[in-house]
Formats: structure tokens, sequence, C-alpha cells
């Protein structure tokens, strides 16, 4: 330093560029800590109808863990619907349609086809239906919660009355119970690929298509709503669009 100038020497150019480095990098350290404090620490309480936990939602949960491990997921399989204010769920996702109110939400997640399955043995046993009109004298494995159990409806209009010795409320049952030779089923060709790939299950009167099984996700209306709870549904939509996009 003179009366003139002021010169920065080698060991300040060396000092500054350290220097550099480190405020840089504490920095980025407090902007990642600021990003985990947004996603927020605890929990988020989820529960699900069995009709989508046991063969997609469960699978997400996990997974969405493994990417977010501070996160903890109070998660829960039920088949009636929750007062989720009072039971202080975050989220509800279900094949049940539910009527809701101002303070809570119901968003589609995703509609899924339907096909009529049998396993090989029944069908060697009863003879391969060709037509609608000869699912009428095949014993049909229906699902106690449809809202007509006794009617199976197809994206041309068509529908039919079917006839059924065995009605379960899952349907993973339902599927073991076709697999077991009990009957024919209408079940979400999404949940049964690995059963089609092994032939464990044949899919009957492939033209006959059903869009009556939808999944829905309830949540309440809060605008003060965690921010990991919004997270885990883009999380939750985008896992399942992936799913779709696979099994086409």
């Amino acid at each position: 330093r003179t009366t003139r100038e002021l010169i920065i020497t080698e060991k300040g150019k060396l000092f500054l560029e350290v220097s550099k480095d480190i405020i840089t990098r504490w920095y980025n350290l407090l902007k990642s800590l600021d990003e985990e404090v947004n996603i927020g620490s605890g929990s988020i309480y989820i529960s699900s109808s069995s009709a989508i936990g046991d063969f997609i939602t469960t699978d997400i949960v996990h997974q969405f863990l493994q990417e977010y491990q501070i996160i903890c997921v109070n998660y829960s399989i039920r088949n009636k619907f929750i007062n989720l204010a009072k039971e202080s769920l975050d989220l509800y996702i279900s094949n049940l349609y539910i009527p809701t109110t101002k303070f809570i939400i119901r968003e589609e997640l995703i509609n899924l086809t339907s096909q009529i399955v049998a396993s090989p043995e029944y069908l060697i046993k009863h003879s391969t239906p060709h037509k609608i009109s000869d699912l009428e004298r095949h014993n049909c494995i229906t699902h106690q919660h449809a809202q007509y159990p006794n009617i199976w409806r197809f994206e041309d209009g068509e529908l039919i009355e079917i006839h059924s010795n065995l009605l379960h409320n899952t349907l993973s049952n339902i599927v073991k119970a076709a697999k077991s030779g009990l009957g024919l089923a209408l079940v979400p060709k999404l949940y049964i690929q690995q059963e089609l790939s092994n032939q464990e299950l044949c899919v009957v009167l492939p033209e006959l298509v059903s869009y009556e099984f939808k999944i829905y996700i309830y949540y309440n209306a809060s605008k003060h709503r965690k921010s990991f709870i919004s997270m885990f549904l883009d999380f939750l939509k985008k896992r399942v669009t992936d799913l779709i996009e696979i099994n086409r």
C-alpha cells in the first residue's frame, strides 16, 4: 500500500480465492438446509383402500421414503371412508366415490381399464365364452363394494347381469379366487400383469373393456398444508403415470 495505490499481494490473492470457495460452500450448505426445512420433518398420515394399496400405493410409499428419509409416514389400509379431520389423516386414496364438502377435495388419480379373466383350468372345464351372453352360464366372482355387484358394464355401453357364488371385499382375493379356477373375474389389467405373463390367468372376451374402476385422492382443502404432503402427491401422480406407461 502506498499513498497512490493499493495492490493485492500474492498471499492476499491466495486468501481471496480460498475465501471465495469457503463462502460459496457455506451459502450452498445454508441453501440445502433451507430446502430440508421447507420440506419439513415430521409425519404424514396416509390411508388407502386395499383395492389400490395392495397393488400400487404401498410400493409407492416405500419408494417415496427411499428418497425422503427425513419424513415419517404413518400408513394404513382401510376399506371404509374416514373423516380426515377427525382421524388427523392427510390423505385417503381409494376407489370409493365419496361426496365431499368444501373442506375436503376429491381428485381423480387414475381410471383403470378392467377386463374379464379366468384360469386356463377353469376355461378347460367350463369352456371359453365367445360372446357377452355366454357369461350368463358362468360363475363370476364379484366385489362386495361394487355399486352394482351383480352387473358388469363395459365401455361400449353393453352390460350384463352376472351370477356369482362368491363375493369378496378385496381385489387381491378376487384375483386369488380366479387363479384357483373358481370363476371369471373383472379386474384391472394393471393388477394382473404377472399372472397374465405366467399364464396363470387368461383374458376372456378381450373386446370387452370396462372403465368403471376409478381411483380417487381425498385430502383437506387447507391452504396451510405441509409442503411434503404436496411433494408426496406429486410423487404419487408421477409414479402412477409411469406405471401406466410401462404396462401399456
